[in-house]
């Protein structure tokens, strides 16, 4: 089937995972490139639409006071492009949540919203969850 991929949707939920844990190891950002890679997508024009996303979520949190801010990254409906199957992007990027060997309450949720967002029934955003964490030794971490 032939992808054509969005990748300005792309780049914004990779960078939301990214963001997720506030902060990026080179483990999470070629786990990034192999998940844009795979959709055939431009990783050299992608990577810096990424850091443009990250800076954005950023200036977000720093404007925002602590009780606003669940409310505040709101993601409306992510259409990821016409062939592209958002169940196998989200085990991408759950993986990429999973790279630092680390899953945190807050990647978990952002993968749940992000789910919730490409209308992914909670079910099968668990089972990406696990998909990615039983592929690598991950901690779970929630606190």
């Amino acid at each position: 089937m032939d992808k054509q991929a969005n990748i300005t949707q792309f780049a914004r939920v990779t960078a939301a995972v990214l963001w997720a844990d506030e902060k990026d190891t080179p483990e999470e950002w070629v786990a990034a490139e192999a998940l844009f890679l795979e959709n055939n997508l431009n990783w050299e024009e992608a990577k810096s639409l990424v850091e443009e996303e990250i800076e954005a979520l950023i200036d977000e949190d720093e404007e925002g006071s602590e009780s606003e801010e669940d409310e505040d990254l709101a993601f409306g409906a992510i259409d990821l492009g016409a062939g592209v199957d958002p169940y196998e992007v989200l085990v991408g990027l759950a993986k990429l949540a999973c790279a630092d060997k680390e899953l945190t309450w807050n990647e978990i949720d952002m993968i749940h919203r992000l789910g919730e967002a490409m209308n992914i029934q909670g079910e099968m955003v668990s089972a990406a969850l696990l998909t990615a964490a039983s592929s690598a030794d991950v901690s779970v971490v929630l606190d």
